[in-house]
């Protein structure tokens, strides 16, 4: 544990303990019994790989919907990027998740140009993340990217208690 003093405030951080804003996803592919889990920090807007205990699921919210396949915001009707479906979306602190799955035809390998060529372009899937702050700025990122993989679950939880 570090501790660093900053005029009369102290920040303790500690290896272990989760912050208030991070929020663990858990992803799984139709048909994979491994589910894959990554913890997302709002404040700093990334997301990393992380095995381990969750905490509570967190509520789910309907303020986005899918129109022209792209992640809209209901109450305003703006755009936060393309999807092909809404796969979780909660409100964490002053943030709002929004968890969505995208294709693309992928070409980044000669077998995969060649399909693509035949009338076949392999499609890939990614799970992308959307944070939404109060004041609207959106950021987003991509946890996991897999080839023809279409049918994906998430759920949303806490990140557990650690006691003192």
């Amino acid at each position: 544990m570090a501790v660093r003093m900053f005029g009369t405030f102290l920040l303790f951080i500690s290896p272990g303990c989760a912050l208030a804003q991070d929020v663990l996803v858990r992803v799984q592919q139709r048909g994979d019994p491994a589910a894959l889990q990554y913890v997302l920090h709002t404040a700093a807007a990334t997301s990393e790989p992380r095995n381990g205990p969750v905490g509570k699921p967190l509520p789910s919210t309907g303020d986005y919907a899918l129109r022209d396949y792209k992640v809209v915001r209901t109450s305003t009707g703006s755009a936060l990027g393309a999807a092909m479906e809404i796969l979780a979306q909660s409100r964490v602190g002053s943030f709002d998740v929004v968890l969505a799955r995208q294709e693309y035809d992928s070409f980044s390998t000669p077998w995969r140009w060649l399909a693509a060529l035949s009338g076949h372009p392999v499609q890939v899937n990614r799970i992308t993340w959307f944070l939404v702050a109060t004041d609207g700025i959106v950021r987003s990122g991509y946890l996991v990217a897999r080839p023809n993989a279409y049918y994906w679950s998430v759920r949303l939880f806490e990140p557990p208690r650690t006691s003192p």
